[in-house]
């Protein structure tokens, strides 16, 4: 991202500074345990609005927890399965998005679908990600399966960052629970079984 301090959240009473939101922020335990697509909803809402007014500061805490509260009511994980599909994701993005006047039109979304038959090829993935990440955009990435890919929480959402491609090979950082974290997209792709998808603001 052009801009990485966008995602710095600072809580005024500690003096801490965190790197994006974190679920466990939330008051109510469900939300603790099943919040993950409204923090990462929340992440590219904020650096959507923070590039639109040229915010240079850190955003403070209790703000960010608003904004949380408010993308749990559009972005809303059942108490059965969460959140386990990018079209529920896009759908309540794209709600909050019109109701309080973002300037987005659409949010494009990439699916990896099980079977894997049904997936776009590995190339597919990797300009989806890469045009939105040109264009400054933070892209939101769900997981179901990790495959061989040990770096990842299974049945949650993170934020992705960057990507690095080296020949063949495509890697990604992402931003989960105020860590980055690199994973090896190629090694993902290839093994995963239940799949999961990509979604950014357009």
């Amino acid at each position: 991202m052009k801009h990485p301090e966008f995602f710095n959240i600072v809580d005024m009473v500690t003096g801490e500074t965190h790197l994006g939101g974190n679920q466990e922020w939330y008051r109510d335990e469900f939300q603790r345990h099943a919040g993950c697509g409204p923090v990462v909803a929340s992440n590219l809402v904020s650096y959507s609005l923070a590039s639109e007014t040229g915010a240079s500061g850190p955003v403070d805490k209790a703000h960010f927890l608003s904004l949380m509260e408010e993308l749990w009511l559009y972005v809303t994980p059942s108490r059965q399965r969460g959140l386990p599909s990018t079209d529920l994701f896009y759908k309540g993005l794209l709600a909050y998005a019109q109701d309080n006047g973002l300037r987005v039109r659409r949010c494009a979304i990439i699916d990896m679908h099980n079977p894997a038959s049904e997936r776009p090829c590995f190339t597919t993935v990797v300009n989806f990600l890469e045009e939105a990440l040109e264009r400054d955009i933070p892209v939101a990435y769900l997981n179901l399966d990790s495959g061989e890919e040990k770096n990842l929480d299974e049945w949650h959402w993170v934020t992705v960052l960057s990507l690095e491609r080296e020949g063949g090979q495509a890697y990604i950082e992402i931003m989960d629970e105020g860590k980055t974290k690199r994973i090896d997209l190629t090694i993902w792709y290839n093994s995963t079984v239940l799949g999961g998808g990509f979604v950014y603001m357009r």
